[in-house]
């Protein structure tokens, strides 16, 4: 089953430690190896999908509940760390 692109957003905004190994990630290995350290089992493709939902804007409406709630400052914040994540 796929990861969805919220639950992934949300463990980046909770987890400095996750934030920080996915800002020293070079690869998608590494990227991966981060979300499974931090106990999300993510794979290539849904790295790709959350990076492509991040850059359209078109989250479903399950992942914009995961990640609603901060206001416009989080969400932009969020943004950044993700699309930084996913390469």
């Amino acid at each position: 089953m796929a990861v969805a692109v919220g639950e992934m957003v949300r463990k980046i905004q909770a987890d400095k430690d996750l934030r920080q190994a996915l800002e020293g990630a070079t690869d998608t290995e590494s990227r991966i190896a981060a979300f499974r350290k931090a106990g999300l089992t993510v794979n290539a493709g849904d790295l790709e999908s959350a990076k492509a939902a991040m850059e359209t804007g078109e989250l479903s409406d399950s992942d914009l509940e995961r990640v609603a709630g901060g206001g416009a400052t989080t969400w932009i914040n969020a943004t950044v760390v993700v699309l930084g994540a996913f390469g």
